[in-house]
């Protein structure tokens, strides 16, 4: 089942191919963005990339205000039917940023305000307003409390 929320800008060439994926209110979705798997949760003003690729296998949450670069890849499986290495739910706080070509691996959460950087390999939680880079992923920073997008924005009005 694919429920979409009110004032989406979702590209004509999506591929949709969750069997349970919800996607949220304002919206924006472009071109070439795959959705993979079992169960997928959007929630709203979330802006996806060209090229991302998101895999529900094993659950995929996207909380609100998050920001998916191109060529982003987040994973909740490795492995086929018959082979599976590992299966686990991802999750991605308020107000994340991950950049583009950003991997994310099985049961990985990606905290409140955080940034991933360009290109990152995120194999371990990266907590709340923290900056994460290279391959695999480490702490390299925190985000500024006057640079928190959850402290700056405000949510829009329906």
């Amino acid at each position: 089942m694919t429920s979409i929320g009110k004032n989406q800008r979702v590209s004509a060439s999506v591929s949709f191919q969750c069997k349970n994926l919800s996607i949220g209110d304002n919206c924006v979705i472009h071109d070439r963005v795959t959705f993979l798997g079992d169960e997928i949760t959007i929630g709203d003003n979330v802006w996806i990339g060209q090229d991302a690729v998101l895999d529900g296998t094993g659950g995929l949450v996207i909380d609100d205000n998050v920001t998916i670069g191109i060529r982003a890849c987040i994973f909740t499986h490795a492995g086929t039917k018959g082979f599976m290495l590992k299966k686990a739910p991802v999750k991605i706080g308020d107000y994340a940023w991950l950049m583009s070509g950003v991997t994310v691996n099985p049961g990985v959460k990606i905290g409140r305000d955080a940034r991933v950087l360009n290109n990152a390999l995120v194999t371990k939680d990266v907590d709340e307003a923290s900056v994460a880079s290279g391959a695999p992923a480490v702490v390299t920073g925190r985000v500024p409390e006057k640079e928190r997008l959850s402290r700056v924005l405000k949510p829009q009005q329906s």
